[in-house]
């Protein structure tokens, strides 16, 4: 971000935080099952590993999110082992995961964990309300973001609404998540 709140969240209106929003950031690459319900494999994170090593173009940070990690079948987790052992200048990895027990023992004891908790209702409404979400859209969006499901059969959530209702909600919630070992 290149104009942050005082508590150091992000904008997300500048430049930078409207690509990182896009999904066309040339620093943050994301990596996810290439099918609903299919496996992470191991071209898909060999193919992310080619950019382990060059440096970052347009920020200080090249960042790879791996959502929905506890996807990735054996051997791509074997890939990304020495990259996460030691990566490079500058490097950081998320693997997002609800399941991190599905990762292998190996992966887990080079990560850190990060644990968010959930946030309630009125927290979600707050953060999206000062995003400038009107009431109506609220009223549709969040009962889904709580229960993964519609208000009514005529409410639609586009995949635009869910990736950024997350983004928007883990960034607010970022200084509530704790370390754990």
């Amino acid at each position: 971000c290149t104009a942050p709140s005082s508590d150091s969240s992000p904008c997300l209106t500048c430049h930078s935080c409207q690509r990182i929003l896009s999904g066309n950031h040339i620093d943050v690459t994301e990596i996810h099952p290439e099918e609903e319900g299919k496996k992470i494999g191991v071209e898909q994170i060999r193919e992310m590993l080619q950019f382990t090593h060059i440096t970052s173009t347009e920020s200080d940070w090249r960042i790879f999110i791996i959502d929905e990690s506890q996807n990735m079948n054996k051997s791509a987790q074997n890939a990304l082992l020495k990259s996460i052992e030691e990566p490079g200048d500058k490097v950081v990895f998320f693997l997002l995961t609800n399941d991190k027990t599905k990762l292998l023992p190996t992966v887990r004891s080079r990560a850190v964990s990060l644990r968010t908790s959930p946030l309630s209702s009125e927290e979600m409404r707050r953060a999206l309300r000062s995003e400038g979400l009107a009431e109506e859209r609220l009223n549709e969006i969040i009962p889904a973001a709580l229960w993964g499901k519609q208000k009514s059969s005529s409410t639609t959530i586009s995949p635009w609404d869910s990736e950024n209702l997350f983004l928007i909600i883990f960034v607010r919630s970022w200084t509530a998540v704790a370390l754990q070992s």
